[in-house]
C-alpha cells in the first residue's frame, strides 16, 4: 500500500500523517501511529522505570507512586516521553476512586514509605482525610511514648521548653516544663535536659522529631 504502513501496536494500515518521523525507520517514518504513542511497550530493565511493562497516556495531574504487580513506581510525577505522559496500567484502572490520583496510596510522614490507603486512620483535620503516619508507625511511637513515660518516672527524667512570646513590653522567653506524657508545644524552640546535660532542639521540631531525640538519652544512660 502506497503512502501507507502498519502500525506495530494495533496492527491498522494508515497515511504516513499519522506517523511522526523517525529517521533510523527506513521508510522514515514511526513503528507506531500517533493514536497508539501512549500504549508503547517499556520492556524490563529499560528507562527509568526498570519493571513497568506497560505504560498508559494520562494527563498532567496523574502521579506515579508505589509498588503493585511487579510495576516499580518511584515518581511522584508523570513519565514524559516523546511529549506524551504515561502511567502504569495498574494504577490508570484505579485513578477513578482515588483521593491521590493512583490507587489508594499515601507516603506514611514518619517512614516515609508509600502504602496503601487502608493502612492509616481516617483524620478529618488533614486535607486527605487520613492520619499523616501509617499504622505501624503510630504503634511504634506509642510504645517508644510509653518507654519514655516509664523512664521520667523511673529517674526523675525531665525536659523544659521555651515559647517565644510577645508581649507590651516586647518581646521574651518563658520556660514550662514538660508534662511527664511528653507532651510539648509546637513550634516551640526545645531544650532537653538529663541532669546536667542540655542539648537544643530545633525551633522546627515536631513532637514526634521530640520523643526521637528524647530516646537517645535512654541509650546515653
Amino acid at each position: 500500500m502506497e503512502n501507507q504502513k502498519q502500525c506495530k501496536i494495533c496492527k491498522q494500515f494508515k497515511p504516513f500523517s499519522e506517523f511522526n518521523g523517525n529517521a533510523s525507520c527506513k521508510d522514515g517514518h514511526s513503528y507506531t501511529c500517533r493514536e497508539c504513542i501512549p500504549v508503547t511497550v517499556f520492556r524490563e530493565g529499560s528507562g527509568p522505570f526498570g519493571h513497568v511493562k506497560l505504560l498508559y497516556k494520562k494527563g498532567t495531574e496523574y502521579y506515579l507512586l508505589g509498588e503493585v504487580n511487579g510495576c516499580r513506581i518511584d515518581k511522584t510525577f508523570p513519565y514524559k516521553n516523546n511529549g506524551a505522559y504515561y502511567a502504569c496500567e495498574e494504577y490508570y484502572k484505579l485513578e477513578s476512586d482515588s483521593k491521590f490520583g493512583v490507587g489508594k496510596w499515601k507516603q506514611c510522614g514518619f517512614c516515609e514509605k508509600y502504602k496503601p490507603i487502608t493502612e492509616f486512620e481516617e483524620d478529618d483535620e488533614q486535607n486527605d482525610g487520613y492520619s499523616r503516619i501509617c499504622n505501624q508507625c503510630e504503634e511504634v511511637e506509642t510504645e517508644n511514648r510509653k518507654k519514655y513515660n516509664e523512664k521520667i518516672a523511673r529517674e526523675g527524667l525531665y525536659c523544659t521548653y521555651f515559647t517565644y512570646y510577645r508581649d507590651a513590653e516586647g518581646t521574651g522567653w518563658h520556660n514550662v516544663n514538660v508534662k511527664a506524657d511528653g507532651t510539648v508545644l509546637r513550634n516551640s524552640a526545645i531544650v532537653k535536659q538529663s541532669r546536667n546535660k542540655q542539648t537544643p532542639i530545633s525551633s522546627s521540631q515536631s513532637k514526634r522529631g521530640f520523643l526521637r531525640q528524647i530516646m537517645d538519652i535512654f541509650k546515653e544512660r
